[in-house]
């Protein structure tokens, strides 16, 4: 994206709307990383930007499954770094996660795993996460 646009972007929008994500259950571990961690990162990365935002509405992947309520669930609206129960946000390191996934992508390849190994090995490595 060129330079003059950014900042015309960052000037003027007001709302963002985010739901680019993966709702496969079995998913690759490095594709749904990539998509629905790093994906989102760079939107927040953008939307800190914008000098004019009033609303960021992330749609996250898939569901989520609560069996202890009933009916309609209504969301709440958040300001940006603010949790659920006020806690401190948990940090993920997206660059650490990313470097561990790249580095088992290198050796898999090394080994000149197949895309069934490879896929099965991207699984487990979403498993022990």
């Amino acid at each position: 994206m060129d330079a003059k646009l950014s900042e015309k972007m960052f000037q003027e929008i007001d709302i963002i709307v985010n739901s680019a994500a993966t709702t496969k259950f079995d998913e690759r571990y490095d594709v749904a990383f990539g998509i629905n961690a790093l994906g989102a990162s760079h939107v927040r990365n953008f939307a800190s930007k914008c000098s004019k935002l009033d609303t960021l509405l992330h749609v996250s992947t898939a569901f989520v499954h609560d069996t202890t309520r009933k009916g309609l669930i209504a969301e709440k609206p958040f300001r940006m770094g603010q949790t659920a129960d006020g806690s401190k946000i948990s940090y993920l390191d997206t660059n650490m996660e990313k470097k561990i996934i790249e580095e088992k992508l290198k050796a898999l390849q090394m080994q000149k795993a197949t895309e069934i190994e490879t896929t099965r090995a991207m699984k487990d490595l979403a498993l022990k996460g």
